[in-house]
């Protein structure tokens, strides 16, 4: 699978390349590409606490308008 569809950033595949043409198949070039991984499930477990505070906010929002709307009665 190509790096860009399993969402790795620019940069991470720019380091996986250096270290691919540099260290190809050492265990310091697997260790390397581990610890990018774990970075970048970090950076995406960030975007997903963010995204879901978010959201749980706008739903608060639509409630508290569909209360308002509901309380209204037509004069």
């Amino acid at each position: 699978m190509a790096l860009k569809e399993m969402g790795f950033s620019i940069k991470a595949i720019q380091s996986i390349k250096k270290w691919h043409d540099n260290n190809c198949g050492t265990k310091e070039q697997w260790e390397h590409n581990l610890q990018i991984i774990d970075e970048e499930i970090a950076h995406i477990e960030k975007e997903i606490y963010i995204l879901e505070n978010r959201k749980q906010r706008l739903v608060q929002a639509k409630e508290q308008l569909k209360v308002l709307i509901s309380s209204k009665t037509v004069s």
